[in-house]
């Protein structure tokens, strides 16, 4: 016989004697275990038991909890747990995340009418407490920005925190608003909330703030806004001009128009010449403090008179005067120092010339209560009681205290009152006089008429010169024709 045949002969004839052996063994093994803890397949129905509490809560703890203390039967022997079967909620995985899950213990039988036994159990996972810690200041000035407070979690599992949030939302405790990134002012009371795929396996259980005083709240106080009165001038007799303020401090974009609830005003029923306080008053904003600061309403005067000492000259000016303000006027001497000092300063402006004649000068000024004001305004003018000589004309000539000269032809003379317009409201005036035009053009023809007739005097002596010459040279020659006559 070949040797391959009798060597796969032998192995067929191994393989099958190591297959009895296997099945004799399981068999052994078998009976051994249905003799000690009876498999769920051989028991009867009658004689199962299942005991358990009748319920069991647990805290979440990021695995999956096992119903404890279940007890089976089968009359008095234990069933080991590899003989029955545990659902949760009818699933065989353990439950991990928080809530309320149905356990039932099913226990196979074999029986006619029924093939298992059942009981139900409750299982409660309940959250895990987590605390939040409140820090920071709890105290803020409005900013036109968001203001918070620093806010962190202890309790949450690693592999939990990219799935749990904590949210944060302030309250006005006046207005009853709610909000995550507060700005305006106000109190607000802190609430909490948890969010995230796992943050109903949490519960806040505690609190706990660094802030001793208004613990768990954040303030916003608020701005103060200066309101200043723009100061004003008005003349008597004249409507006052509309009064206006100027508003300093926003923060941000914010404006009046926009973050005023109400805007302020400021009025003033002054009528009298003097300086009048003028206060704002009224506005009102959500975030700021109206501080009112005051300013002026000056009324001035329209007039005001100056005494020439020792002189029945006055003078009245009437214009636009600083209220309470006095003037005071005095006659020069033609002669004196300060009057060749005014001439010498106007000879370059060429206001005058040989025909004009200084007949008068005076000076006028303040001397308390301030300016004539505004300058762009003319002064009005008029000297009391002055003697003219109406053969004469006059013209003006002004040199205010800045050395500007002004020469004034348009002048009214009545009664012995002079009146003209100045914008100086201080300086000297000079009253020049001259020549009648009708004096200066009768001066002029008779010049001419002068020249006329010198000239005719000068052709006639011409004339005569020339004819008693021609007269001569006809003489000599005559003469000198008759010499061979002798």
């Amino acid at each position: 016989m070949n040797t391959s045949v009798v060597f796969k002969r032998l192995s067929i004839a191994a393989f099958i004697l190591i297959a009895v052996a296997l099945a004799v063994t399981a068999a052994l093994v078998g009976v051994g275990a249905t003799s000690d803890v009876p498999r769920a397949s051989a028991l009867e129905s009658q004689g199962v038991g299942i005991t358990a509490p009748s319920s069991i809560t647990a805290t979440y703890n990021g695995s999956g909890i096992a119903y404890r203390d279940i007890v089976v039967t089968h009359y008095d022997s234990v069933v080991s747990a590899d003989q029955y079967d545990v659902f949760y909620n009818g699933s065989e995985t353990l439950p991990v995340n928080e809530g309320t899950y149905t356990v039932t213990v099913s226990v196979p039988v074999e029986d006619p009418e029924v093939n298992q036994v059942t009981a139900d159990f409750t299982l409660i996972i309940e959250p895990a407490p987590v605390k939040v810690f409140i820090q920071g200041a709890n105290v803020f000035t409005y900013s036109g920005n968001t203001v918070l407070r620093t806010i962190s979690l202890t309790g949450i599992l690693q592999k939990d925190l990219a799935n749990v949030n904590i949210v944060t939302t302030y309250t006005d405790r006046d207005k009853g608003v709610s909000t995550e990134t507060p700005v305006n002012a106000g109190v607000y009371d802190l609430s909490f909330a948890l969010e995230g795929e796992a943050s109903s396996n949490y519960f806040i259980s505690e609190i706990s703030d660094d802030r001793v005083t208004d613990p768990q709240t954040l303030t916003v106080l608020k701005r103060t806004l200066t309101v200043s009165a723009n100061s004003s001038e008005a003349v008597f007799g004249q409507p006052i001009p509309e009064l206006t303020y100027t508003i300093s401090g926003f923060v941000a974009d914010d404006n009046a128009e926009d973050d005023l609830t109400e805007l302020p005003s400021i009025t003033s029923s002054a009528t009298s010449v003097g300086v009048h306080e003028i206060t704002p008053s009224g506005g009102a904003s959500e975030n700021y403090t109206l501080n009112y600061v005051s300013g002026t309403l000056t009324i001035n005067a329209t007039d005001v008179s100056v005494q020439m000492p020792d002189s029945a000259i006055t003078m009245d000016m009437v214009g636009v005067f600083a209220p309470g303000t006095e003037y005071s006027g005095n006659i020069y001497n033609k002669d004196s120092t300060q009057v060749k000092e005014l001439k010498e300063h106007i000879r370059n402006y060429r206001v005058a010339d040989w025909t004009s004649i200084l007949e008068a000068v005076f000076y006028y000024g303040p001397v308390s209560g301030g300016d004539k004001t505004p300058d762009d305004q003319p002064l009005q003018i008029t000297l009391n009681n002055l003697s003219l000589d109406a053969s004469k004309d006059y013209f003006i000539v002004v040199v205010d205290s800045y050395g500007v000269v002004t020469k004034i032809t348009k002048y009214s003379y009545l009664n012995g009152d002079m009146s003209f317009e100045t914008y100086a409201s201080d300086g000297a005036i000079m009253i020049y006089s001259a020549f009648h035009n009708t004096i200066i053009i009768s001066l002029v023809v008779c010049g001419v008429v002068l020249f006329l007739i010198l000239l005719m005097i000068a052709a006639a002596v011409k004339y005569r010169n020339d004819k008693a010459a021609a007269d001569d040279k006809k003489r000599r020659k005559k003469n000198g024709g008759k010499k061979y006559r002798w």
